[in-house]
């Protein structure tokens, strides 16, 4: 068995956003993350807690109002941070592609979607070549990544504008336009959000199916446990900016060891427990303008203790490759 290997590294990354009342927004605020090359990892929290950021960050696509204010991000080895808009260009479609969550804002409404596919394949694989060459092609790729993706009629199909596409075909357009070009690591920014149930697994189902056909490694931002559970190899909990737990599914799931992950889990309705009430979290998202000191968590955790947790808790490994970020697992804690 290739023992695991990160393809991205990320460390002690930090993106900030300025407001117009002159506060400063810790969106991502100090993450260490690996994503495991061949694999689906998953990276879970509520809303507003800094997925979408991380992601923005590792391709470099902040609005004018971002920056990434400290860290690495190591891919192949290299760090992005310091790449040039043009270096990224290169990187963006052609290495690194990415699945957003809302396919009728990303589509261009007026070129046919089988233009919008093949533009990237046309500027990152066949930029050298004839160009009447090329357009042939790049019609065959085109037709051949939507046969992919199970689109019957995929040449007749590609002719057709957005519009003209449901919910789930707009989005299988977008996946199709990110893995045109092969790329190493697709990022999928809840992909499934805006679907209902069905084509939510179809969709699913797809990314699956398209990772073992072209040994993709996949970073998945989701909310749902259920398709953590369903896809995932890795998972990542963030909270407030912060990641606080990182392991195998299976362990996140059987073993977790955070406060945030243990209230999570059981906040999931069980089919298996009958009249099990349900959990919620006591208190408040933190505003990531003004976050509590330490642990971020520690203001709605029923183990807290405030000598220790309004100290940054530092990331142990409790298990091989399962990381944590809680005083209850230091020697602090046990002497307190």
């Amino acid at each position: 068995m290739r023992p695991e290997r990160a393809l991205v590294r990320i460390s002690g990354l930090k993106t900030f956003f300025s407001t117009d009342f002159g506060d400063t927004v810790r969106a991502v605020d100090g993450v260490d993350l690996d994503i495991i090359e061949g694999k689906i990892n998953g990276l879970v929290g509520e809303s507003a807690c800094g997925k979408s950021t991380l992601s923005l960050s590792i391709v470099k696509l902040l609005p004018s109002n971002g920056r990434i204010a400290d860290g690495r991000i190591l891919f192949s080895g290299e760090d992005l941070i310091r790449k040039s808009e043009d270096d990224m260009r290169e990187i963006r479609g052609a290495q690194i592609s990415m699945i957003f969550q809302d396919p009728t804002s990303s589509l261009n409404p007026v070129f046919r979607i089988g233009s919008q596919i093949g533009e990237a394949i046309e500027l990152h694989r066949f930029k050298d070549e004839p160009k009447e060459l090329t357009k042939k092609v790049v019609r065959e790729e085109v037709t051949t990544i939507l046969q992919l993706l199970r689109v019957p009629d995929a040449e007749r199909v590609a002719s057709h504008y957005p519009h003209e596409y449901s919910g789930g075909m707009r989005q299988r357009a977008m996946i199709a336009m990110a893995m045109s070009c092969r790329p190493k690591l697709l990022i999928a920014d809840e992909p499934t959000t805006n679907l209902d149930v069905t084509i939510q697994a179809q969709v699913n189902e797809l990314i699956l199916d398209m990772v073992k056909k072209l040994g993709t490694t996949v970073l998945l931002i989701t909310h749902d446990l259920g398709i953590v559970a369903e896809m995932c190899d890795r998972v990542a909990i963030m909270y407030a900016g912060k990641v606080v737990e990182c392991a195998d599914t299976s362990t996140i799931f059987k073993r977790s060891k955070h406060p945030y992950t243990e209230a999570l889990l059981s906040s999931i309705p069980r089919v298996d427990i009958k009249h099990k009430r349900l959990e919620g979290i006591p208190g408040r998202v933190p505003s990531l303008v003004d976050p509590p000191p330490g642990c971020r968590f520690h203001p709605r955790c029923r183990y807290a203790r405030a000598k220790i947790c309004t100290q940054d808790p530092p990331t142990v490994e409790v298990e091989e490759g399962h990381r944590v970020a809680c005083w209850r697992y230091t020697d602090v804690w046990e002497s307190d």
